[in-house]
């Protein structure tokens, strides 16, 4: 799929939300309350209410708005374009479900005051997602940076190599994370259930942030592993392997920090600066921040070479 096409794919995504509001208003005008619940405390009930019109109105305009950016930011491109997109994407996804679920609580209950929120709350968490649509079809050039190639120590046999590495930032927003969690847990022995939910799915967006947190990069006669805290998060056995080589890693080359996934490959980026890159016979690159990333290349193109020699 050439790029001009991904850009049209992208920008198209963003009619998608803004078209089903209107065959959603269109359908249901005439069988809406007056008004709609708006806002709920803590225990799920509404205590917040905004006529449908006007409801339907603003939650129409931020749609308009946030399609107007991400449709500027897939076409023309440009720097951070990629985030737009995504941040565009994500708004839609929120205003569209802000807007269908108090509809739908609202037609089920058949009065907008007994219109519970309860577990409806992890839809409108989960409508962010939506900006991953946008993100993935945005088309992402390679990597273009400069490389550093570093000879194979062949003259002796090469020793095991592994580093560790730790995050500061991640650790901290893992931290974050968990003490949010419990703040929403120990809320919902008295605001109900709504809160405990959100603690959940907190915990468990977390897990990928405290492995990522801390990790370690070993090289060896089975090839490159990955590992945190005993879990294996990436593996490569030198016969997958075709070429390696230090790359300088950009975050926003790659859509950002943490586990990246991209058209063409795959990283671990915890930093900016020299990482390890590993070409795969398929093509995929891996890469992967590491201290020291040169003797780690070195060591790995020895192996390599004593492998391909047995």
């Amino acid at each position: 799929m050439t790029g001009k096409t991904r850009r049209a794919l992208c920008g198209a995504s963003f009619l998608i939300l803004p078209s089903a509001l209107l065959i959603g208003w269109l359908v249901w005008q005439d069988t809406l309350p007056p008004v709609l619940p708006t806002h709920w405390e803590g225990s799920g009930t509404p205590d917040g209410f905004t006529t449908t019109t006007s409801y339907t109105t603003i939650i129409g305009a931020l749609l308009i708005g946030a399609m107007l950016v991400g449709q500027a930011a897939c076409l023309r491109g440009g720097e951070g374009a990629r985030w737009w997109a995504a941040g565009a994407g994500m708004v839609q996804g929120l205003m569209t479900s802000l807007w269908f679920v108090p509809v739908l609580l609202t037609r089920a209950s058949g009065d907008p005051a007994t219109a519970r929120l309860d577990a409806w709350i992890v839809v409108l968490i989960a409508s962010i997602g939506w900006g991953f649509i946008p993100a993935v079809l945005y088309p992402v050039s390679r990597l273009t940076v400069q490389t550093t190639r570093i000879t194979p120590m062949s003259s002796a046999a090469p020793e095991p190599w592994q580093r560790s590495v730790t995050s500061r930032l991640f650790l901290a927003v893992w931290a974050m994370m968990i003490v949010v969690a419990l703040g929403l847990v120990i809320l919902s022995l008295s605001e109900g259930v709504v809160p405990a939910i959100v603690g959940g799915l907190i915990v468990l967006l977390s897990v990928p942030v405290a492995l990522i947190s801390t990790y370690r990069v070993s090289i060896d006669e089975r090839g490159v592993r990955v590992t945190s805290r005993g879990v294996p998060l990436a593996r490569l056995p030198l016969e997958d392997i075709a070429d390696s080589r230090v790359e300088e890693l950009v975050p926003i080359e790659w859509g950002g920090w943490g586990w990246r996934l991209r058209p063409g490959g795959s990283a671990i980026i915890t930093r900016r600066g020299p990482g390890l890159a590993i070409i795969r016979l398929s093509g995929r690159m891996f890469a992967v921040s590491v201290p020291d990333a040169e003797s780690g290349q070195a060591v790995l193109e020895a192996y390599i070479v004593k492998h391909r020699c047995e």
